[in-house]
């Protein structure tokens, strides 16, 4: 059972929504946070395991739905950090 919790603009969300959710194990539960985190500059993530363990990942896609420029994904971490860097992204278009 996790519960998620999203920083952005300087506030804290916790929407009932992403609260309890339950992951069988061995399976993949995607989450898009579109609707709950606006665009931000930053956004952080924490996701809390009451039971079990989990791995985490983000997954960024550039552009939009019809017209994808491309892709990036990264695994999240187990431990919190006041700074985190990640590389940048680029695609050619075709």
């Amino acid at each position: 059972m996790l519960d998620i919790t999203f920083a952005a603009d300087g506030r804290t969300r916790r929407p009932d929504s992403y609260n309890g959710l339950v992951v069988p194990p061995q399976s993949l539960l995607p989450i898009d946070v579109t609707s709950v985190v606006t665009l931000a500059e930053t956004i952080s993530t924490q996701i809390t395991a009451r039971t079990g363990r989990i791995v985490a990942e983000r997954l960024v896609m550039f552009g939009d739905e019809i017209t994808p420029n491309g892709l990036d994904a990264e695994v999240g971490s187990p431990s919190l950090n006041d700074l985190w860097a990640f590389q940048e992204a680029w695609s050619l278009r075709p």
